[in-house]
């Protein structure tokens, strides 16, 4: 049907596609009348309108339609077919007959697109207004966190910093040395060493759980729900041979707990895919300081939805304690 992939169809498409049929129907009402009526000066007042006698097509109408879409190539069409009727007032009826058809069928065409472009400009303005709301509502929860919550327990010092192996690059506004102090306040959150596994904390210095793992192609889909059922622990998991899918060489359990630096490439991978998270459901990481992304990148590398209920000022799903929310306040 002429659509090749990537094409679009829409109302303004279907009305840019039907722009040359509009001014077809000039031409076959200018054929009409010359048929009918020996108007001598009807072929001279089209040409004084900008129809080409030749193609029916009007000059003034395309540059308008480029120019200002559906609305400025009809509003220029509906211009032209009244000067030409106004200056052939004497043609008669059968003349005015015929532009009034031309017109019924430019209506026709042109009427319901520019109907549906008015919908769906609504409809953008509405989802202009909703995303600007959650952008604002993001912001003031970053700030607050800033600003409200004690820096905690465990700040980062130079020891830390230098103990961390260097962030291997950027993300977002954060470059690679603000990366590092990330990761470095991260384990300190943890409060546990890389060989170390546990039910409270996780796996190794960053706490990792199942489903991130699964996130970072470590785990094999799926697996996360036999925690999420109940069914197993995080250690009996983990510890399982078959969980694993031997991404980067790690075979099991033992392999990860034993390689930090892989425990710190995973974070880095999921604070990077939390951070595209974000921006993909609204939050404006974009126009967010190192300082204010680095504890979302944080919050949503631990769980994209929770973080994204946390910036958006909802409910955190399963948090009827407070204690998720308390925790990603501290890590920003």
């Amino acid at each position: 049907v002429g659509f090749k992939s990537g094409d679009v169809l829409s109302a303004a498409t279907q009305a840019a596609d039907g722009l040359p049929e509009a001014q077809a129907l000039v031409a076959q009402a200018q054929s009409g009348v010359n048929g009918s009526l020996n108007v001598g000066g009807f072929a001279s007042s089209l040409s004084a309108a900008g129809v080409d006698l030749t193609t029916g097509r009007i000059s003034s109408v395309d540059a308008a339609f480029a120019k200002g879409g559906i609305n400025g190539g009809a509003g220029a069409l509906s211009s032209v077919l009244g000067g030409v009727a106004s200056g052939l007032g004497a043609a008669g009826g059968a003349l005015g007959g015929s532009l009034a058809g031309t017109a019924a069928g430019l209506t026709a065409l042109v009427g319901p697109a520019v109907s549906s472009l008015g919908t769906a400009g609504s409809a953008l303005v509405g989802a202009a207004a909703k995303a600007g709301s959650v952008a604002t509502s993001a912001l003031q929860t970053i700030n607050s966190a800033l600003t409200r919550t004690p820096v905690g327990a465990s700040p980062i010092n130079v020891a830390d910093f230098t103990k961390t192996i260097p962030a291997v690059s950027g993300i977002g506004p954060m470059d690679s040395a603000q990366v590092t102090g990330v990761l470095a306040q991260a384990k300190n959150l943890v409060g546990q060493s890389a060989s170390t596994i546990s039910n409270a904390k996780g796996i190794g210095e960053f706490g990792l759980n199942i489903q991130q793992l699964e996130t970072a192609g470590y785990v094999k889909p799926g697996i996360s729900n036999l925690l999420a059922q109940g069914a197993s622990s995080l250690a009996a998991v983990a510890k399982s041979p078959a969980s694993w899918t031997g991404k980067g060489g790690i075979q099991g359990l033992s392999g990860l707990l034993a390689s930090p630096s892989t425990q710190g490439l995973i974070q880095q991978d999921l604070m990077a895919k939390g951070v595209a998270g974000l921006g993909a459901v609204g939050i404006p990481v974009k126009n967010l300081s190192a300082q204010g992304l680095a504890g979302m990148s944080l919050n949503a590398a631990k769980s994209l939805p929770d973080a994204e209920a946390f910036a958006k000022g909802l409910p955190i799903p399963g948090d009827a304690t407070g204690a998720v929310k308390a925790a990603m306040n501290t890590a920003v």
